[in-house]
């Protein structure tokens, strides 16, 4: 199963939300995402979540199941999506595990 990462900014009058995002591409429609982390205010990590642990860390919402393939975001005006390499996710990855060492420790 091919591995994709994306930052994914929804832009709302007022707010920007984001998500970094490791997804399991399903097909050319659909994924299934395994981690997450949300960017808050100023670029800064808010929260994480590992699905396949089912964890999660400050402030996050739970993703559902299965979310649009990232070819898909180009359909919505709102939304901007933007390949990153694997490297690039496991670094921000690391950099949120050490903002919330006890991760693990919250379930979903």
């Amino acid at each position: 199963m091919k591995h994709l990462y994306v930052r994914v900014d929804l832009k709302i009058p007022g707010i920007t939300l984001s998500h970094i995002a490791e997804l399991a591409e399903l097909n050319t429609q659909a994924c299934r995402p395994l981690r997450m982390i949300q960017i808050g205010q100023e670029d800064a990590i808010s929260g994480l979540v590992d699905c396949q642990q089912g964890s999660r860390q400050g402030i996050i919402d739970v993703p559902k199941d299965t979310v649009p393939h990232p070819n898909a975001y180009a359909e919505f005006e709102d939304v901007l999506a933007t390949d990153l390499s694997a490297e690039e996710f496991e670094a921000l990855w690391q950099e949120a595990r050490v903002l919330f060492p006890e991760h693990k420790d919250q379930a979903l």
